[in-house]
């Protein structure tokens, strides 16, 4: 549960990763959109396989800690 929370947290690093790289020395002080923008679709195709490899598992997770009769959150019967 708590890696589904940080998933949004790495994905703000990973996407803001970019602005902190320099240039090497001897290479022009120029940024290269190309590169940048591979990177982030590359981060951003990880953040997705990620979140569906942890989705599942969540799932069950949830589901193992629920016991039968217990009243769900989303019951409108208790009002």
């Amino acid at each position: 549960m708590d890696a589904a929370r940080l998933l949004p947290v790495l994905g703000a690093l990973l996407f803001l990763l970019p602005m902190l790289w320099s240039p090497l020395p001897g290479e022009e002080p120029g940024r290269s959109t190309a590169s940048d923008g591979l990177y982030l679709f590359a981060a951003w195709a990880v953040l997705i396989v990620v979140a569906a490899v942890l989705g599942p598992r969540l799932v069950s997770i949830e589901q193992g800690k629920r016991r039968p009769g217990d009243v769900s959150e989303t019951d409108d019967a208790g009002d």
